[in-house]
């Protein structure tokens, strides 16, 4: 057996359409595969609409969800403590001010320096999080 790649599923408690739309209208990420359901079960996140899903929202709340019996988990715990989301991009000024002009509001933005296996490395990154509390960063990844 091989894994051929990974999709994070971020599990959205609350509301759903809220947090779908911060990652469509404020990102300006392209919903794919989602569910037709009255609020959906699921929706796959990707950066366009020809490009394959990079994540996927999963309504916790769903009311014909399984989710807390398969799994054991109570609706009081929080999912956003244990997802990360970082995204990549290679103009960091340019989708830093889009994301601001789109509403995004972010905690801090820094540039990290310095040096790991005797290279040099510096790259920009932002923090921001999503309406239910899942860290996101966005990054230039330079070296």
């Amino acid at each position: 057996m091989k894994i051929k790649n990974i999709t994070p599923t971020i599990q959205v408690t609350g509301d759903f359409d809220e947090v779908m739309n911060f990652y469509v209208q404020k990102l300006g990420l392209s919903p794919r595969y989602q569910d037709q359901e009255p609020k959906g079960i699921y929706v796959a996140i990707a950066v366009d609409e020809i490009s394959e899903p990079i994540f996927g929202l999963f309504n916790a709340d769903y009311e014909d969800n399984r989710f807390y019996e398969l799994t054991g988990y109570t609706k009081e715990q929080s999912y956003a403590e244990r997802t990360g989301l970082v995204f990549h991009t290679d103009d960091f000024e340019t989708t830093y001010q889009k994301l601001l002009d789109n509403g995004v509001v972010f905690d801090h933005k820094e540039v990290l320096s310095g040096e790991m296996d005797g290279n040099q490395f510096s790259f920009n990154i932002a923090y921001f999080t999503d309406p239910q509390g899942t860290s996101c960063s966005l990054e230039d990844g330079g070296v």
